[in-house]
């Protein structure tokens, strides 16, 4: 995958997720004062770093949702997805915006990510009563590579069972798929992040692959994409919503006419209906 999108064109998405977040809202979903915290770290790696946005007025009900940035697993970063996010604290949920090691030419190979995954979420678990929130059950999400990220690890890598629900927007689910194609802009970035080339190991493509991995045991899932994406094929969500209904695991797709990002009342739209689903499933 390329970036996810210039600098100019991220910025225009914060401004507007952010106003989105104030349009039309009742009196019951206000926006609430908030407690931020930056750069905590989770690890030794200098990219092992999150920030928390809390609802001060949070309890024991208060949903945490973990988002994995985008970038092609080899660029990107959480404070990039800051004032985007914040729309989502203020409406009560306490968001957790993680960055994880990215894939360089010889080190941080998948599955380094899964571990990073882990080993935020065992650091918050300790500090949950310090900070106030209930790590007893969590939601992932996340754009792009942060999007397959969050299906794999949510499907796959789930061992302490906490990870209750994922949202994916844009995510490549089928790196199998994308193996066998020839498009360098494709595959090249796929390659960096698992370090060996499809033909050379093609169980590797299949075992980073949330659609290869997905089971009837799946946590409940919603997939966000857009009709027009240049950079991860629509059908790429398409295929996954299948067999997730296959599989019979609560699923949701919701698609846009649009590309890898999408805009104004599209985006209002998919932070709705991740708060419902979140609401609806972790508990």
């Amino acid at each position: 995958m390329k970036a996810i999108l210039h600098l100019s064109s991220l910025l225009l998405v914060l401004t507007v997720f952010a106003s989105c977040s104030r349009i039309g809202r009742s009196k019951a979903t206000s926006e609430m004062p908030l407690q931020v915290i930056e750069d905590i770290a989770y690890g030794s790696d200098p990219e092992q770093r999150l920030d928390i946005l809390m609802p001060k007025e949070r309890n024991e009900h208060t949903k945490v949702l973990i988002f994995l940035h985008g970038g092609s697993w080899k660029r990107g970063d959480k404070s990039e997805y800051n004032s985007a996010l914040r729309s989502f604290a203020e409406r009560g949920i306490t968001i957790v915006n993680m960055n994880y090691r990215l894939a360089e030419k010889n080190k941080n190979k998948f599955p380094a990510q899964m571990d990073d995954i882990t080993a935020a979420i065992n650091f918050l678990v300790s500090k949950a009563s310090d900070l106030s929130i209930d790590m007893k059950t969590i939601g992932l999400a996340g754009h792009s590579a942060g999007g397959h990220l969050a299906l794999l690890y949510s499907y796959h890598f789930n061992t302490s069972g906490r990870v209750k629900a994922v949202a994916a927007l844009a995510p490549v689910s089928d790196l199998a798929e994308a193996g066998r194609t020839d498009r360098s802009d494709y595959l090249n970035p796929i390659i960096n992040f698992l370090g060996k080339k499809f033909k050379q190991d093609s169980i590797l493509w299949i075992q980073a692959s949330p659609y290869w991995m997905a089971t009837k045991l799946a946590v409940p899932t919603i997939l966000f994409h857009g009709t027009e994406d240049r950079v991860v094929p629509y059908n790429q969500s398409v295929k996954l919503e299948k067999r997730l209904q296959e599989l019979k695991v609560p699923s949701k797709f919701i698609e846009y006419d649009a590309g890898h990002v999408w805009l104004g009342a599209d985006l209002a739209d998919t932070r709705e209906n991740v708060i419902k689903w979140m609401n609806m499933y972790v508990n």
